[in-house]
C-alpha cells in the first residue's frame, strides 16, 4: 500500500442497532464503540506517513487540488498527518479522562452522547484554529490548505469519522445542536 489519505473502512454493520442506536440483546456479539473504532482506524497515522506516495495519489491530489504540484506533495502529506494526529490526540484525550466511555458498548450511543458531542466541539474548534493561523502569504499556503481542508473532511465529512455516529443512532436534536453552537461561537469570540 503507497501513501494516501487515510481511507475510514465501514466496519460497523448498522443493521443491528435498534431505532436508539443500541445492540438488541439477541444480536448481542462481541462489538466495540465508536470510540474503539475510531482508536484503530487512527493508528494508521504514523505508518501511513512513513509510505512512499504513489504516482495514482499524487495525481488524484494534484486533480483534486489544482493548485498544487507534485513537488509540494510531500509536504502536503507532512502537513496533513500532522493534522490528523492533532484530532487524534483530541480522542485520545477524552478516553483518558472518560475510560469508562470503552465499557459503554450496547448503549455506545446513549450513554456515550456527551462523549461524542465533546469531541465533535473540540475537532470543530481545532479546524477554527488552523483556518484562524492560515495566511496566504504562508509559504506552501496552497498544499496547507489542501492539507487542512481533506483532514477536516476525513473527521467531520459525510464520508468522515462522524459517518460513524449516525450508524449507532446518535441524534442531537435541536437543543443540542443550539448547545454546540453556542460553545463553539464562544470559543470562536475567545479567539
Amino acid at each position: 500500500m503507497t501513501s494516501t489519505p487515510i481511507e475510514t473502512e465501514d466496519t460497523y454493520d448498522e443493521d443491528i442497532y435498534d431505532e436508539d442506536g443500541n445492540v438488541p440483546e439477541k444480536d448481542a456479539a462481541p462489538m466495540r464503540t465508536v470510540l474503539e473504532l475510531w482508536q484503530e482506524l487512527l493508528k494508521s497515522i504514523e505508518p501511513s506517513r512513513a509510505e512512499r506516495v504513489s504516482p495514482q495519489v499524487a495525481s488524484k491530489i494534484v486533480t483534486s487540488w489544482p493548485h498544487m504540484t507534485f513537488q509540494e506533495i510531500p509536504g502536503y502529506f507532512v502537513m496533513y498527518h500532522d493534522y490528523l494526529a492533532e484530532l487524534r490526540d483530541i480522542l485520545t484525550a477524552e478516553i483518558e479522562e472518560h475510560p469508562e466511555a470503552l465499557e459503554r458498548k450496547e448503549k455506545d450511543a446513549t450513554e456515550n452522547a456527551q462523549n461524542y458531542y465533546n469531541l465533535l466541539l473540540l475537532w470543530q474548534c481545532a479546524v477554527v484554529v488552523w483556518e484562524t493561523d492560515w495566511d496566504t502569504s504562508q509559504p506552501a499556503a496552497g498544499p496547507r490548505m489542501a492539507a487542512m481542508a481533506d483532514a477536516t473532511d476525513f473527521y467531520l465529512g459525510q464520508g468522515g469519522l462522524v459517518a460513524h455516529l449516525g450508524r449507532i443512532g446518535l441524534k442531537m436534536d435541536d437543543e443540542d445542536s443550539e448547545v454546540f453552537r453556542v460553545a463553539l461561537q464562544e470559543w470562536k469570540d475567545a479567539l
